[in-house]
């Protein structure tokens, strides 16, 4: 057997497979305020995140220590109008961008990251002048403000931000950027706090405030992509048109999923005050809704068309004019709401009238007519609804089709309704605890993380008595046994326990959850072993799970 290799076919070999392995790594760059550096690492971090963001593919990275951060570009071959509002960061390839870094001892991992102390901030705030009201609102200052502070265009790939607060977009014209000479239907008047067209973006653990949109989207608008919303909190942003917090506009080709995200003090004057979902699949789980208002329909929630799923999420206090201070769907080839919390919201500012928590908006029908060719098909089960029963009906547009084991008229029993201090979580005897249904879309787990074990509860938040979390006790863990019989109470004090005994003397002492297991269904037994000189031996604490 003979072997004929040239010189050549080695060299053409070896230059494809190093471009094929280049193509197919990942590549992860730096940024920190004042950096100086090319971004390859942290110690020569650049302090110029729109650069890195130029300069990296859809599967890069890019890390970001905590700082406010400013447009200062225009989008990549820009040409026009000429006004500094316009510029953005700006997604041209597609790329993975990560705030909440230590600017002093940065992480190595993203998973070591703390986004709540490290506050990664992109501000639309260009001139420096806007001023923050005593409640954190912007009461003046805005109106030179950039249009988009973070705007994407990305056909082939999308986007993702994770971990930054993002503030100050005050999208308020009508003007059509171009790129390279050519309308690529990117508007000045919509998506304040971020704009993305196509792509499959993706948007986790961020926090958008104080946006607005004079036509769509105050906080977010997406059109044509794939979106996945997780684990963010929006608040104080608002809309002339739709979606005051959020708004989506697609297809029935695309798909938007929300979970475990936050919206309160959102506000459109369109409908939708806190989302606005048009067309496509929208899949809603694990959220919370609350404070948000409409001057029209949908005041946490409105759906225009498509197929939408609503699960275990939370919907409290919202508010309408018109109708549907909670929720508004708009027809819809399917609509599925279960394990749903409706409380306190309002039509107008009555909570107790019909239309307050929800309503269904479609074109007229024939009542004689068992198949209306508009009427939208609902599943409704297991949700608690402000209203009694008798409330819902065709005629009043708010029928509750295929409906089941739903409960009316009872107080969720939240922990706290106190402005400022709203815990939309429930008490031990809540009429939400075990009362939802296990299907497909059912989470296993709350807004929080907390595994759902058994019969779900209502809303999005799990109910928890008792818990053992990462080897501590949470504060309101009540013991059904122990070893020891007359302790009566358990805090949390990080790593140390405070045991109190019926003659009032309270022991501390630290203390590790040795092993586990489940008795039956909601109690678990946990071996606790104490390591310091008062009582060292383990004791056993069964704990109930609500």
């Amino acid at each position: 057997m003979r072997f004929n290799f040239s010189i050549s076919s080695i060299l053409f070999s070896s230059f494809f497979l190093f471009f094929a392995f280049s193509a197919n790594s990942q590549i992860t760059r730096y940024v920190k305020p004042g950096g100086t550096g090319n971004g390859t690492s942290w110690e020569k971090a650049s302090g110029y995140l729109q650069d890195m963001i130029d300069i990296s593919s859809p599967r890069d990275a890019v890390w970001v220590a905590a700082g406010t951060y400013k447009p200062s570009k225009y989008p990549t071959g820009y040409t026009g109008p000429q006004n500094p509002r316009n510029k953005t960061f700006f997604f041209r390839n597609g790329a993975k961008i990560y705030g909440g870094f230590s600017i002093i001892n940065p992480e190595t991992t993203l998973e070591a990251r703390n986004i709540t102390t490290n506050v990664t901030i992109l501000s639309g705030d260009i001139d420096n002048d806007d001023v923050i009201g005593q409640n954190g609102e912007i009461i003046s200052g805005n109106k030179n403000n950039v249009y988009h502070v973070v705007l994407a265009n990305v056909k082939d790939s999308g986007i993702t931000v994770d971990g930054f607060s993002i503030t100050g977009g005050y999208a308020d014209e009508q003007s059509e950027i171009r790129i390279n000479d050519k309308r690529i239907g990117i508007f000045s008047s919509l998506g304040g706090g971020i704009y993305t067209k196509y792509g499959t973006n993706t948007f986790t653990n961020n926090t958008l405030y104080n946006n607005s949109a004079v036509s769509n989207g105050g906080g977010i608008y997406t059109e044509y992509g794939t979106n996945i919303f997780t684990n963010n909190t929006l608040y104080n942003n608002s809309a002339v048109s739709f979606g005051g917090g959020i708004c989506t506009s697609g297809d029935e080709n695309y798909t938007n999923t929300f979970s475990d995200n936050t919206l309160y003090n959102n506000s459109a004057v369109g409908s939708g005050g806190g989302i606005y979902a048009r067309h496509g699949t929208n899949i809603l789980t694990n959220n919370v809704l609350y404070n948000n208002s409409t001057r029209a329909n949908g005041g946490g929630i409105y759906t225009k068309s498509g197929t939408n799923t609503f699960t275990n999420n939370t919907l409290y206090n919202n508010s309408a004019v018109v109708s549907g201070g909670g929720i508004c769907v708009y027809e819809g080839k399917r609509n599925q709401l279960i394990n749903n919390i409706f409380w306190k919201n309002k039509k107008g500012t009555d909570a107790s009238v019909v239309h307050a928590d929800y309503y269904y908006s479609y074109e007229d029908y024939t009542p004689k007519s068992p198949n209306p060719p508009y009427y939208p098909y609902i599943i409704f089960q297991n949700n608690l609804l402000q209203l009694a029963k008798s409330n819902y009906t065709r005629e009043n547009h708010n029928e509750l089709s295929k409906e089941s084991d739903n409960i009316f008229a009872q107080d969720p029993l939240f922990l706290s309704t106190t402005e400022g201090a709203i815990n939309l979580g429930l008490k031990a005897d809540s009429p939400c605890k075990m009362a939802g249904i296990i299907g497909m879309e059912t989470p296993t787990t709350d807004i929080m993380g907390e595994p759902r074990i058994g019969t779900p509860d209502l809303g999005a938040y799990r109910c928890i008595t008792s818990a053992v979390t990462n080897n501590n006790v949470l504060p309101n863990l009540q013991i059904l046994k122990s070893g020891y019989p007359d302790e009566k109470e358990v805090k949390d004090k990080g790593d140390f326990f405070y045991l109190k005994q019926e003659g009032g003397k309270t022991h501390k002492f630290i203390a590790k959850v040795i092993s586990s297991k489940n008795i039956k269904d909601k109690l678990d037994l946990y071996m606790i072993k104490s390591d310091t000189a008062w009582k060292k031996k383990s004791l056993f604490i069964v704990i109930r799970w609500c």
